[in-house]
């Protein structure tokens, strides 16, 4: 590292920019933001790995997730708007001609996303954490969105394009041949892509929630045609707009193989299946069977 330092100082001059940077929202600044931001993230990151060693004390996952998330939520707008602005030119001067239709799609998108999120899976009650997580899924959906619209839009621009100077061409190969004539630029186009649905997948963290019901059940009479225990319950629990009821619970030994001379001990095991009727919004939903072997 300190040779790395040492040698950034004395290359210092080599290093300066020919030109001064025109706009902080042209593709450069973006550029430029991007690695500040890169950089800032993986000092971060020592810090939390050897946060033993430096604070005697080890940061977890909260930790990273606190100031990990927003950064995130920053590189793909960055990862967004990028590919969308031009080269010293501000983000202004070229709004309505390259911004404005992914903008409106990506809001679009996330009102659509906050209305199904609404309908399907909020509960009433939220911690602090909660919410942050809520807008911040619904922030990354909405980006993720926008992006892919860019993208969508450079392609069919290039196409375009192509299309005007090769009448003859059909638009899949139009657009196959500009992917191959230049990598670079529509190559890249599908990495973020990719990043995105990656995004996406992460935003889908809100959605989950961990929690326990407890159900309790009572002892049926036993049959003698079966060999197994049964238990009935009326209980009713409630998880976000879902109901579920438990009906039964069957204890019952189940045989995994067989042994030379005849059954074996080691070949049962004992098998716990609960039956559970689902209901969304009070309306019949599904039936779930759970199973656990021991």
């Amino acid at each position: 590292f300190l040779f790395f330092l040492g040698f950034l100082i004395y290359r210092r001059n080599s290093l300066k920019p020919e030109h001064n940077l025109d706009a902080m929202t042209s593709k450069e600044g973006s550029f430029l933001f991007n690695n500040f931001l890169l950089v800032i993230a993986t000092l971060a990151i020592l810090l939390g790995v050897f946060s033993p060693l430096l604070y005697g004390r080890e940061f977890k996952a909260p930790w990273f997730n606190s100031w990990g998330v927003p950064a995130g939520i920053l590189l793909i707008l960055l990862m967004g708007a990028a590919p969308l602005l031009a080269w010293r030119k501000g983000a202004d001067k070229i709004f309505f001609s390259t911004l404005l239709k992914p903008l409106l799609v990506g809001i679009a998108g996330a009102g659509m996303y906050i209305l199904f999120y609404t309908k399907n899976f909020t509960i009433s009650e939220y911690s602090l954490g909660d919410v942050l997580g809520e807008i911040y899924s619904v922030i990354a959906v909405g980006l993720g969105i926008f992006t892919t619209a860019g993208i969508v839009q450079e392609y069919h621009r290039g196409i375009i394009a192509r299309k005007t100077a090769y009448p003859n061409e059909n638009y899949f190969f139009s657009g196959f041949r500009m992917l191959l004539k230049n990598k670079r630029r529509y190559g890249g186009y599908l990495v973020h892509l990719a990043m995105v649905i990656l995004f996406i997948g992460y935003a889908g963290n809100a959605f989950k929630q961990n929690t326990s019901i407890k159900f309790f059940y009572f002892l049926n009479a036993p049959e003698n045609e079966k060999n197994e225990i049964v238990y009935s319950s009326q209980d009713t629990g409630v998880l976000g707009n879902y109901q579920i009821s438990a009906n039964t619970l069957k204890i019952k030994p189940l045989v995994s193989g067989e042994a030379k001379n005849g059954l074996n001990i080691q070949n049962v095991i004992v098998s716990h299946e609960a039956t559970f009727q689902v209901k969304r919004n009070l309306k019949e939903f599904s039936t779930m069977v759970t199973e656990r072997r021991f």
